[in-house]
């Protein structure tokens, strides 16, 4: 079943779909992506979009958290907005606890 609810009411865990011109509410782990892309200048700085996937992909850290090997490959974060595409993520992340704060 989907639904359309505010931004303020998401939580992790939610599945939540993307979608070309969707700003990003929570920091979202990608699960399905088709051309998905974001423009990710507000944390980056970068003005051109960043390729989203699907696949898991970590760094090679002993002793972080499953959270903290996420990286900007197969997460949008709060605050990004997808320029293209679409795709299916989960909420990791809500609030102060996101990566941007």
């Amino acid at each position: 079943i989907e639904d359309e609810i505010e931004g303020t009411k998401v939580v992790p865990g939610d599945v939540v779909i993307l979608g070309t011109g969707d700003s990003a509410v929570a920091d979202i782990r990608v699960v399905e992506a088709q051309d998905l892309e974001s423009n990710e200048a507000s944390l980056t700085g970068e003005s051109e979009p960043v390729k989203k996937v699907s696949t898991n992909i970590v760094q090679s850290a002993i002793g972080l958290e499953d959270t903290e090997k996420l990286t900007l490959g197969n997460v949008i974060y709060m605050g990004t907005e997808v320029t293209n595409g679409k795709g299916k993520g989960i909420v990791i992340h809500t609030g102060m606890n996101t990566k941007i704060g």
